[in-house]
């Protein structure tokens, strides 16, 4: 009897760990690798909306900057890159929103440049081979 309750217990302990993982907020890309400063950057994932996520700041060995959020979707978070941001590689950390606010740092990186790097052109298309002639018919 006393193992099934422990059973029951632990049941519904691991139930209610699970629920509360529902609502973590999660960032999963930026739609660029790189920034200049006072650009504009869109990060996507889960569990973003307001309800959820209070801020979202860069982080880089102990120096947080909070970022300017433009707009924020449950999917979706625009923000702004600051105008004295140091050029740095940057990863980017949620503050959650509700009676205990947490920052959670991510597994998104951004960099902020001074330039942005360019992109390597695509190699030239070959030309395109001429069709082969139809072969003649023999009589």
């Amino acid at each position: 009897m006393r193992i099934l309750i422990a059973c029951v217990i632990l049941s519904v302990a691991l139930s209610a760990s699970l629920v509360g993982q529902d609502k973590m907020p999660m960032l999963k890309s930026v739609d660029k690798d790189e920034a200049l400063r006072g650009d504009v950057v869109s990060a996507s994932g889960n569990n973003l909306g307001k309800s959820v996520v209070a801020g979202i700041y860069l982080t880089r060995g102990g120096e947080d900057l909070e970022l300017k959020v433009l707009e924020q979707t449950d999917t979706a978070i625009r923000f702004e890159i600051a105008p004295n941001t140091k050029f740095a590689r940057w990863s980017l950390m949620l503050l959650t929103a509700g009676a205990s606010p947490t920052y959670i740092e991510q597994p998104v990186k951004l960099s902020v440049v001074e330039k942005l790097t360019p992109k390597p052109e695509p190699p030239p298309e070959p030309p395109a081979e001429a069709p082969a002639p139809a072969p003649t018919p023999n009589p």
